[in-house]
C-alpha cells in the first residue's frame, strides 16, 4: 500500500515529467517554426538564378536561415 506521500510524489514526478517531454516536443519539432512565428517571407527577382532551385538552403555568413520554397519565370 502506498502512502500518501509516496502517491504526492508520484504525481508530481508524473506532472513534471509530462510538461518536460511536452518541452523537448515543442524544441526539438522548432514549433514556433512551424506555426509560422518569427518567420519573414522575402521575394526577389533576379535576372538569372544563378544556381537557386526549389528547396535549396539560405545561408548567411555560412549559418543557414531559410529555404527557397518557390522559383518562377517572370
Amino acid at each position: 500500500m502506498l502512502t500518501r506521500f509516496v502517491k504526492t510524489q508520484l504525481i508530481i514526478f508524473t506532472i513534471a515529467s509530462v510538461v518536460g517531454l511536452g518541452a523537448m516536443v515543442f524544441v526539438y519539432l522548432q514549433a514556433p517554426v512551424l506555426l509560422g512565428i518569427g518567420r519573414i517571407a522575402v521575394t526577389l527577382q533576379l535576372p538569372s538564378t544563378g544556381g537557386l532551385y526549389q528547396f535549396s538552403n539560405v545561408t548567411y555568413r555560412g549559418i543557414e536561415v531559410g529555404k527557397v520554397t518557390d522559383v518562377r519565370p517572370t
